[in-house]
């Protein structure tokens, strides 16, 4: 099921083989690029049906441009080649498997412990650290030598 920004329309959106594969549960919030698809009703619902032509595009979360650090709450987690994925109410963050790695921990044992807040820091647009704010206020407490 699909919406628009705002929940105010949902439309059914039928994938099958591979295109069912190309959008999971943390995809939720993405935007979707559906394209060679038709549209139609049935029974007075708006109906997406793809076909062996259909593309489908999932663009994930969106990450700030300039160099920050911000505290998220992560709901869930998945993975897909080389990058780890974080669910938020609201967006879906890419962290590269590295980053993650440097978390000691793996992803079903990450997922067990979810719902979770982070600190997700971006340099040039990509997550390059993830720290629990615990963590990082440790360290800040720390007298320097």
């Amino acid at each position: 099921m699909i919406t628009d920004e705002d929940n105010s329309k949902r439309i059914c959106l039928k994938l099958w083989g591979d295109q069912a594969t190309a959008v999971t549960d943390t995809d939720e919030g993405s935007s979707i690029l559906v394209k060679n698809a038709s549209v139609d009703k049935y029974r007075s619902k708006t109906q997406i049906n793809t076909t062996e032509i259909t593309s489908v595009e999932v663009e994930r979360g969106v990450v700030p441009s300039e160099d920050t650090t911000t505290e998220q709450e992560i709901i869930g987690a998945s993975e897909t080649g080389s990058d780890i994925y974080f669910a938020t109410e609201s967006d879906n963050i890419t962290v590269p498997r590295s980053v993650f790695n440097n978390m000691h921990t793996n992803l079903q044992e990450f997922i067990g412990q979810l719902p979770m807040k982070l600190l997700i820091s971006y340099e040039n647009g990509h997550v390059t650290q993830v720290t629990p704010p615990d963590a990082a206020a440790v360290g800040a407490d720390e007298p320097a030598n």
